[in-house]
């Protein structure tokens, strides 16, 4: 019985490195778009200046 909640626990502690993992990527990716298109305005802005 110890032996399971051990093993329960290890799961639910890597379940969430994972979905910690995830998220920060997922926004990392998110950031990453949004600062692409801002310099794209920015540099079709200044070419059109």
């Amino acid at each position: 019985m110890k032996n399971m909640l051990k093993d329960k626990f290890i799961i639910t502690f890597v379940v969430m490195v994972l979905g910690a993992v995830y998220i920060s990527s997922s926004l990392e990716v998110k950031m990453v778009k949004e600062n692409k298109t801002e310099t794209n305005s920015d540099f079709v802005y200044n070419m059109e200046k």
